[in-house]
């Protein structure tokens, strides 16, 4: 059990004005800093001065949706305040490491608002090896490999999404290592 005064640095009050704080300084967006506070206290029920830490967000999905919130939302106020939380505990131990957020950019698309597709030199395979599912991109000398946890059947759209990020992932550290 924690003590008072570990349970007040780790409150839910003290979550939201970390969000608050790091959002005005610009290191959380804050479109994410707005989603994670409004999640967090939907999910808090007001008692802002109870432990993040021990806060069961599965159990609070559930009974806020049978309080009469939709699933959707519920769903997505539990992943928000997950998210949030493990954001605070990482900061709370080491807030030296702790780095600004990247915005994420939309996926690029061609004249017609279609996403466009993988470069031509590179080239995405997916294996299925008794249950793991591996999708790798290759980009010339780059190769990068996502292992997909859990019981998700892919499907095209997830390959796509992987796919791009993928892309993304890999052209950054390209820039990064062109210096």
């Amino acid at each position: 059990m924690s003590t008072t005064t570990e349970t007040k640095e780790f409150s839910v009050r003290d979550c939201l004005q970390f969000v608050e704080r790091y959002r005005a300084d610009g290191y959380i967006p804050p479109a994410k800093a707005k989603g994670w506070i409004a999640a967090l206290k939907a999910l808090s029920l007001g008692d802002e001065d109870q432990d993040v830490r021990e806060m069961d967000f599965k159990a609070l999905v559930v009974r806020s949706i049978t309080k009469g919130t939709t699933p959707e939302t519920a769903t997505a106020y539990g992943q928000r305040s997950e998210r949030c939380r493990m954001t605070f505990v990482a900061y709370k131990k080491d807030p030296r490491a702790f780095k600004p957020m990247e915005k994420r950019s939309s996926p690029k698309r061609n004249g017609n608002g279609e996403v466009k597709a993988l470069k031509p030199d590179s080239q995405l395979s997916v294996f299925n090896n008794g249950g793991e599912q591996t999708l790798e991109v290759t980009f010339g000398p780059t190769r990068v490999r996502v292992v997909v946890i859990g019981k998700v059947e892919l499907n095209r759209d997830h390959v796509e999404f992987v796919s791009r990020w993928l892309e993304d992932v890999a052209e950054r550290a390209l820039k990064a290592a062109q210096g």
